[in-house]
C-alpha cells in the first residue's frame, strides 16, 4: 500500500477536470434502481427470477447508497449482465468508449466527517469495475473461468467531498489482453467537478476447455 498525505494548499494555481463522456442529464430525471429493475421485468426484457437474483447479489450497495439510473447506461440496461441478450443504445459504439453511468448518494445522508465520506467513497468506487468489461461485451460473470481485482489505484482530488449529495459516477474500459483488463470509474460532484477516479487490473480468464 502506498498512502500520499498532502495538507491543505494556501491557494490554487489551476483549476480543471475532465467532462464525464455523455452530458448526463442531471439526478431528478433518473429512476431508483428497484424501479428500473421492475421496469426490465414488465417489459419482458428479464424474468421475474434474474429481478430478485440481481436485488440479492447487490443489496449491500443499495443498503447504503441511494442512486438514480442514467437512460443510456450500458450495465444499467442488461441489469449488470442479468439481460446480456438485451441490446443497448451503445452497441454500435467502439469497445472502449462504451460507457456506465449513474447518479449516487449516501443513503439517508447520514455521513458525517471525511472519513465517513472518504470510506463511503472507497467502497462506492469500487463496485463493478472489475466486470465491466464483460457486460459491455454482452456477457455476464458466469461467462468467466475468473474474473476479479488484481490491484487499484483510488486518487483523491477534492478535500471536501460531501456524499450526502449527488454525485455521478462513470466507468469505462481501456484495454483488454492476456487474462487482463484495465479500467477506471470516475466520480464527479453535481457541478460537475472531478472528486476521485479509481484505475485497476482486473484477471479475466475463459472458463478452462471441457474435457471430451
Amino acid at each position: 500500500m502506498l498512502a500520499d498525505f498532502q495538507t491543505q494548499e494556501p491557494g490554487t494555481l489551476l483549476s480543471y477536470s475532465a467532462p464525464p463522456a455523455i452530458a448526463y442529464p442531471g439526478p431528478d430525471s433518473g429512476k431508483s434502481v428497484d424501479e428500473h429493475r421492475q421496469d426490465l421485468v414488465k417489459a419482458g426484457k428479464i424474468p421475474q427470477g434474474a429481478a430478485k437474483a440481481h436485488a440479492k447479489t447487490f443489496a449491500l450497495m443499495g443498503r447504503t447508497f441511494e442512486g438514480r439510473i442514467l437512460e443510456d447506461s450500458m450495465m444499467h440496461q442488461k441489469l449488470f449482465g442479468m439481460g446480456k441478450h438485451i441490446p443497448t443504445t451503445q452497441d454500435d459504439r467502439p469497445f472502449t468508449d462504451r460507457v456506465t453511468a449513474e447518479w449516487l448518494r449516501a443513503k439517508d445522508r447520514t455521513l458525517r466527517t471525511q472519513a465517513d465520506n472518504l470510506a463511503a467513497l472507497a467502497f462506492n468506487i469500487d463496485g463493478g469495475v472489475s466486470f465491466m468489461p464483460l457486460v459491455h461485451s454482452h456477457l455476464s460473470l458466469p461467462d468467466a473461468g475468473a474474473c476479479s481485482s488484481l490491484d487499484f489505484a483510488i486518487r483523491i482530488f477534492s478535500n471536501k467531498v460531501d456524499l450526502n449529495q449527488w454525485h455521478l459516477k462513470e466507468m469505462k474500459t481501456h484495454v483488454g489482453s492476456n487474462g487482463r483488463t484495465y479500467s477506471e470509474a470516475r466520480v464527479w460532484d453535481q457541478d460537475r467537478n472531478l472528486i476521485a477516479n479509481m484505475t485497476q487490473m482486473n484477471i479475466l480468464r475463459p472458463k478452462p476447455a471441457t474435457k471430451m
